[in-house]
């Protein structure tokens, strides 16, 4: 089953709807020039089409909305009153106080026409998208479509790949805790929320009851293209592996869930635990270049998943358990962590990635606590590389 809000574009509502099109060329349209004249017959005839555009903007630089609204078609007025117009327009006041206009791209075929200008482009650089047709023998818009730039906020989100995995661990911890609403309501997109409902995204629960019963958590691959971020999450109970690829959109500045797609599922095969050892120690690697340098545990982490004070002691049974992993020179290596209880020897399903890049590298993942909490006492957290290294740490829950 696959979940995913349906879209047009990654910016959807980013655009405020209203009309016009063009022709071929780029155009340079200056303030002050006449548009009715030309140097040669053609380049009227070619240009004639533009016309309403700047003359619309004339009359909204010269306050005379009424003028600007008959440059529109009877299709946009039955849309679009009057008021609705002069609403929009002081909504955006820079089609008012531009001081230049470049016509950026444009098209015409027979009685329509499209073309996106921009205003003030060594500025603001504001892009409006016209369409024009024909109308009693006249050129008017027909639709009027304006792109706000971007805010500083969402302009960070788009560059940042570890923005992406915030919402998405923080749904799958409301999953765990059952809190289905909150999952549902908190974390998804409007667009998601329109195409599937409450009691669908329940039904997906059930089919994949991996999302609300995973004991730990493995992120990776995080990508931002063209305004969507994906993110592939791998999820560990005690039978199998789930992976599952979110598609994530900005909506009100901030990430939201547009689709969950489960990638594959595969048995979850545990090892026997390794001897108890009362501290964190080390074993090479038969290749001498790949290393464990270090081991960390912790309740908090920032926004890359770095922990942000490391412990050996854990005073709340409910808290999720944070593992940094950090390693050198473990370019294509695969590192394999599991956590024991050692009073019980139970072990939680084991957490696998394979390094992607040379160099030091810090693996960041987590464990959610059972249902129950965690038992309390002794906990040995293993890490394991294919090439024979192994790294363990000793830590207590009380």
């Amino acid at each position: 089953m696959f979940l995913r809000s349906v879209h047009s574009s990654p910016w959807l509502k980013f655009f405020t709807g209203f009309f016009v099109l063009l022709a071929s060329g780029t155009l340079f349209v200056g303030l002050q020039s006449d548009p009715e004249k030309a140097s040669t017959e053609q380049q009227k005839q070619s240009d004639a089409w533009l016309k309403p555009i700047d003359t619309q903007l004339r009359a909204i630089r010269d306050q005379d909305f009424i003028s600007a609204y008959e440059t529109t078609a009877k299709d946009f007025k039955s849309a679009t009153s009057l008021e609705k117009f002069i609403e929009f327009v002081k909504k955006y006041p820079i089609l008012s106080t531009h001081t230049n206009i470049v016509v950026h791209a444009n098209t015409i075929k027979e009685d329509t026409g499209e073309a996106t200008i921009i205003l003030d482009p060594d500025s603001d650089a504001i892009p409006i998208k016209y369409t024009l047709v024909v109308e009693n023998g006249k050129w008017k818009i027909w639709n009027m479509n304006i792109i706000p730039p971007f805010s500083p906020k969402v302009a960070n989100l788009l560059k940042d790949l570890t923005t992406l995995k915030p919402v998405v661990d923080s749904q799958l911890q409301a999953l765990r805790d059952k809190d289905l609403d909150k999952a549902y309501y908190e974390y998804t997109s409007k667009q998601f929320q329109e195409t599937t409902s409450l009691e669908e995204f329940k039904k997906f629960l059930i089919e994949f009851p991996a999302l609300t019963t995973y004991a730990a958590t493995n992120f990776k691959d995080p990508k931002i293209n063209k305004g969507t971020g994906t993110i592939v999450v791998e999820l560990y109970d005690k039978n199998e592996i789930s992976t599952l690829l979110y598609t994530l959109g900005i909506e009100k500045e901030q990430w939201k869930i547009w689709g969950i797609s489960v990638i594959k599922q595969t048995p979850n095969i545990s090892e026997e635990a390794y001897e108890v050892i009362p501290h964190e120690t080390s074993t090479p690697s038969k290749q001498s270049d790949f290393e464990f340098t270090k081991l960390e545990v912790g309740d908090q982490v920032d926004s890359q998943g770095d922990i942000l004070e490391p412990k050996t002691k854990f005073e709340s049974a409910r808290q999720v358990i944070y593992v940094n992993v950090f390693v050198n020179n473990g370019y294509q290596e695969k590192v394999v962590v599991n956590l024991k209880h050692l009073e019980s020897k139970g072990i939680l399903p084991e957490v696998s990635t394979t390094i992607q890049k040379p160099g030091p590298t810090v693996i960041s993942l987590s464990f959610a606590p059972p249902l129950k909490g965690w038992p309390k006492g002794h906990y040995q957290l293993d890490a394991t590389s294919s090439s024979g290294a192994q790294r363990k740490l000793l830590f207590t829950i009380e």
